[in-house]
């Protein structure tokens, strides 16, 4: 005779199911919620920076990714590498009592710094009559990161 201990085989498998998709969805959540400052900063500094200095949640699109529901001084941070320019749509988020939206346009300016090539090696035979020397490439690309401080006044219903 077996005993019953008050819990059915059923109830156990459900319940570990729930824990498995509870596990899940927070995990879900915390990659969702750091998935932002996984791209904040590059190596050559060509980053466009959105600042929320409004008192309302706002919608964001940056060159076509969404950013939703950005709180009250919240920073959203995009890696602009190669590209000439960033294409920005923000708008309040949807249930608040406010209503406005802009487009802008920002351009990356790149700055290139040094020469062109620089001499690093040179070897000469015994007479010194036949001499090789290698160059290297001397020139740095970085690019001015870009910030935008959204207000309300940049927000004005039209």
């Amino acid at each position: 005779m077996t005993q019953n201990r008050g819990v059915s085989a059923h109830r156990t498998r459900r319940t570990l199911w729930r824990d498995r998709i509870r596990t899940i969805m927070q995990i879900a959540m915390g990659v969702a919620m750091l998935w932002p400052y996984a791209f904040s900063y590059s190596a050559e500094g060509a980053t466009f920076t959105l600042v929320n200095k409004t008192p309302y949640f706002l919608h964001a699109v940056i060159n076509n990714i969404p950013s939703v529901y950005i709180p009250p001084g919240c920073v959203v941070n995009y890696d602009a590498n190669g590209l000439g320019n960033v294409i920005v749509e923000v708008r309040y988020s949807p249930g608040q009592a406010v209503n406005g939206s802009t487009l802008r346009s920002f351009e990356i300016i790149y700055h290139t710094t040094g020469s062109g090539s620089q001499d690093i090696a040179s070897t000469c035979n015994e007479q010194g009559n036949s001499c090789d020397s290698s160059t290297e490439s001397s020139v740095t690309t970085s690019a001015e990161p870009v910030k935008w401080v959204v207000t309300e006044s940049d927000l004005a219903s039209n």
